[in-house]
């Protein structure tokens, strides 16, 4: 069947489709191998999740520290 056709768009959307949970299924593994609760992830673009987690722009921070979960405090050099 020609490219562009119904018959080749339904297949080609079947298999993006087919791709798309083969590597959802592969991030749930590594999650799992990591020990890190998929139920709490968040998807999305990095600037976008950290304006609605931090309330600022990523873009426009000078310096990127995040807190040292384990010490509870930045990883700032003394």
């Amino acid at each position: 069947m020609a490219r562009g056709q119904p018959g080749a768009v339904r297949e080609g959307k079947r298999r993006a489709a087919a791709d798309e949970e083969v590597a959802a299924q592969a991030v749930r593994r590594v999650a799992a191998l990591l020990e890190l609760n998929y139920a709490e992830a968040r998807f999305g673009s990095v600037d976008g999740i950290y304006r609605s987690g931090a309330g600022r722009d990523i873009l426009r921070e000078p310096v990127l520290l995040f807190p040292d979960e384990e010490k509870g405090r930045s990883p700032v050099a003394g």
